[in-house]
């Protein structure tokens, strides 16, 4: 290894020597070359100090803005965005809708917490999530009311509404099934409470394709006692949804299908 060692260090040697050798012969002399090379780094350095000042010149002109700067240039801009080019003026009309009907829901929905009065909150959820042109459909919001009708046993308003909301948004119906299941469990329908579970576990577990059936069979317990199923239609009804969701297949109609065979054999 020593060998190996010295041989490399004696080739960089050469190369470096080689290098000073070309140079003195371009420049007549060892002397006359490194006079060159400090004269180069010489100039290099004034350069870049005269690069430095220039910089320093033009920050003078180029200071940070302040905030009222950037209000004032902000609000310029957007005024003239919106004298000259009407899809703008609607998207910031559109943004505007939002934050009021925004606040107002949240309004009504934190003073609701407060006096419990069902009916001023359902009022004021009405009036913007019943309008087709709201922007809070899709939202929590939307949720609540269906939420609000069943707590007032209004089970007919809350099922139309949710169907009509599953049409807008499919965001929503992972929570809009759920939602359905409890109006049905409410009901006592339970072979249908059932089915609107199944649903419900269906588009959750689309999002990573894993059925958590511990939750599931946890959930449809007592389905299970009230509509009678004994463990081997327990089973297969856990394992037609394991293989749905394991098989990407996410379609309500095959799944009612398949609950459909398995209760018939009661």
């Amino acid at each position: 290894m020593i060998w190996v060692f010295i041989i490399v260090c004696f080739i960089i040697s050469a190369f470096y020597i080689s290098i000073v050798v070309v140079n003195c012969k371009k420049h007549g002399s060892f002397s006359n070359w490194v006079s060159f090379y400090n004269q180069c780094q010489k100039e290099a350095e004034i350069e870049l100090e005269n690069i430095k000042k220039e910089r320093d010149k033009q920050s003078v002109f180029l200071k940070e803005p302040t905030v009222v700067d950037l209000e004032i240039n902000s609000d310029d801009i957007k005024k003239e965005m919106i004298d000259n080019h009407p899809w703008f003026a609607e998207l910031v009309e559109s943004n505007q809708r939002t934050l009021e009907q925004g606040d107002k829901l949240n309004d009504a929905y934190n003073e609701f917490k407060i006096n419990k009065n069902y009916e001023d909150v359902i009022a004021a959820y009405e009036e913007i999530l019943l309008d087709d042109d709201s922007k809070m459909i899709g939202t929590v919001h939307s949720i609540r009311l269906a939420e609000f009708y069943i707590a007032t046993n209004q089970h007919d308003k809350a099922w139309g509404y949710l169907n009509k909301l599953a049409l807008q948004t499919y965001g929503l119906i992972d929570k809009i099934r759920r939602t359905q299941h409890k109006i049905l469990k409410k009901e006592k329908k339970y072979t249908e409470a059932l089915l609107f579970l199944m649903y419900y576990y269906m588009h959750k577990n689309k999002r990573n394709g894993i059925f958590q059936e511990s939750m599931f069979r946890k959930d449809a317990n007592v389905l299970f006692k009230k509509i009678g199923l004994d463990v081997d239609c327990v089973d297969q009804i856990t394992t037609v949804m394991r293989t749905q969701i394991g098989d990407n297949i996410y379609d309500e109609d095959i799944l009612r299908d398949d609950l459909s065979i398995i209760l018939k054999n009661i």
